[in-house]
């Protein structure tokens, strides 16, 4: 922390990590495999076999704890829309943040 210093602040804070639920690979190959059983996923309803017709993309969803992931999936003939938060238990990370009042030329690296 000190090399940063006196530029930065490291803030404790809590988030959810991004957890899909099942292997990603299912979403290129179009088929679910690897469900993680207690995952959100599979409590919204996804189950291993269902085939993927389309889903969120992966970037968007994995960057904000708070866009869901939608998947259109096909289960014995019938489509199904089904949308959740692809997060794991909260776990307690750290960030970076500019300490204000400091000039950028004593923030040399």
């Amino acid at each position: 922390p000190e090399r940063f210093a006196p530029c930065f602040d490291r803030v404790k804070q809590t988030e959810r990590p991004f957890v899909l639920g099942f292997a990603r690979a299912s979403l290129s190959k179009g088929k679910i495999s690897d469900l993680e059983a207690g995952s959100a996923a599979a409590k919204a309803g996804v189950k291993d076999g269902d085939e993927v017709l389309s889903s969120s993309p992966i970037d968007p969803v994995r960057k904000d704890e708070t866009v869901p992931m939608l998947l259109t999936l096909k289960r014995d003939g019938t489509e199904l829309t089904i949308s959740y938060l692809p997060r794991g238990e909260p776990v307690e990370s750290y960030r970076w943040t500019r300490r204000a009042g400091v000039a950028d030329a004593a923030c040399k690296f």
